[in-house]
């Protein structure tokens, strides 16, 4: 459905486009594009406002249902439509706006490609685990020919129902309904044994379930297992432990003379504190265990041992692969 005029009354003289958009945006949370300002009444004036036809009454139901400080503002289709020079800024909401009410990102058709790319995928690597380091053996040639097929699909799609292209959701949904699931790892297949055959080199045969599996030791920072990360972190902290320890109690806690105390302020201030490290010296252990796994383990769990690819596509026809270390 083609795009519809609605007319706003009700609209205080000293607002600018600028509020008018944001004061819509909010009470709607859709997508429109204010045209300009037309007649003025009284202390008010009326705006025109270009919304999709499939939002028109939605709009309209959530303006009329809403009022922005006082103001009651009041939508409905006008009979007829002024010419009117269409207004060059803030006809929009902002993205931050959009993005603060949650309203969707409208995208051309270029940058939904691309972004529905990117997912389908980044999902082929996080469902298949080892499609990276099978990859990683044919130079990533095995990567950049499933994003290329993957494109082709992705504007055959295009091309045969150029509707889906409004958002990722209706792009990749009607991608799945193309090609399920079930057909990734046949695709994944075939194209390996066409770069295989292209090498002159045998067939690798594929276990989906192996393919698939997660490995036990699926953490590692560089050439460090997890397993040995974890080893290396206990003994050190109980080298940093037997450390604070001792240090801590070879601190001099005496309470000072009251003359000396009359004297140095900050000696005194200085042996309290002392005395006080002295009395958290059996929790000192847990302390440093404690630092170590906010610290170090958090960020570990944070390192997947299976790296993934980003689709860039640098125009309708070019598309290449970005490696996320």
């Amino acid at each position: 459905m083609s795009n519809s005029v609605v007319a706003v009354s009700g609209v205080p003289v000293m607002w600018q486009i600028k509020r008018l958009t944001f004061a819509l945006a909010r009470a709607s949370r859709m997508n429109f594009t204010v045209i300009n300002f037309g007649a003025f009444m009284g202390p008010f004036k009326t705006a025109y406002v270009r919304v999709s036809g499939n939002d028109l009454y939605n709009f309209i139901r959530a303006v009329n249902g809403s009022s922005t400080k006082g103001v009651k503002l009041n939508a409905f289709v006008p009979n007829s439509v002024p010419k009117l020079q269409q207004a060059k800024k803030h006809t929009k909401a902002s993205v931050r706006t959009q993005r603060h009410l949650k309203i969707h990102l409208q995208r051309k058709p270029n940058e939904v490609k691309m972004a529905t790319c990117q997912e389908l995928l980044m999902e082929l690597q996080l469902r298949f685990t080892g499609l990276f380091n099978l990859s990683r053996s044919f130079n990533h040639r095995l990567l950049r020919k499933i994003c290329k097929i993957i494109f082709q699909r992705v504007e055959e799609i295009e091309a045969q129902r150029p509707a889906q292209l409004r958002d990722c959701f209706s792009l990749s949904s009607a991608y799945r309904t193309s090609y399920p699931y079930t057909t990734d790892f046949d695709m994944i297949l075939s194209t390996l044994h066409q770069l295989e055959d292209a090498d002159g080199v045998p067939h690798t045969e594929l276990c989906p379930k192996k393919f698939s599996e997660v490995p036990d030791d699926i953490l590692s920072i560089g050439d460090v297992s997890y397993n040995q990360f974890e080893s290396i972190c206990a003994s050190y902290a109980d080298k940093i432990n037997k450390k604070m320890k001792e240090h801590v109690e070879g601190l001099d806690a005496a309470a000072a003379d009251g003359a000396d105390s009359a004297e140095s302020p900050q000696r005194a201030a200085q042996q309290r504190v002392r005395a006080a490290l002295k009395n958290s010296v059996p929790y000192i252990e847990s302390i440093v265990r404690q630092v170590l796994n906010w610290n170090y383990h958090s960020s570990a769990e944070k390192v997947p041992q299976h790296h993934r690819m980003r689709v860039s596509l640098c125009n309708t026809t070019t598309v290449s692969l970005v490696c996320l270390l």
